[in-house]
């Protein structure tokens, strides 16, 4: 999954009422919804902290710049 669709996902979950808040930040388990990976095509506007098994470091730097993070079990450069 790319940033750029991270944004719609947000939407998506928001409107199913599935989406989790923690200290009023979005939480979106990515490998619970069957997304190994996140990458940094695309921008993120809002903080949202994801849970992946890997996140390049261009989509971490860009969740880290609007103030999320994401906790995998490592990151790697693709």
């Amino acid at each position: 999954m790319n940033l750029i669709q991270l944004t719609g996902l947000i939407d998506l979950l928001t409107r199913e009422k599935r989406l989790q808040m923690e200290n009023n930040v979005p939480v979106v388990n990515l490998h619970e919804l069957g997304y190994a990976k996140l990458l940094g095509t695309g921008s993120i506007s809002q903080a949202v902290h994801v849970r992946v098994g890997r996140c390049s470091e261009s989509a971490l730097r860009k969740l880290k710049e609007a103030g999320g993070d994401a906790m995998t079990e490592k990151t790697s450069e693709n």
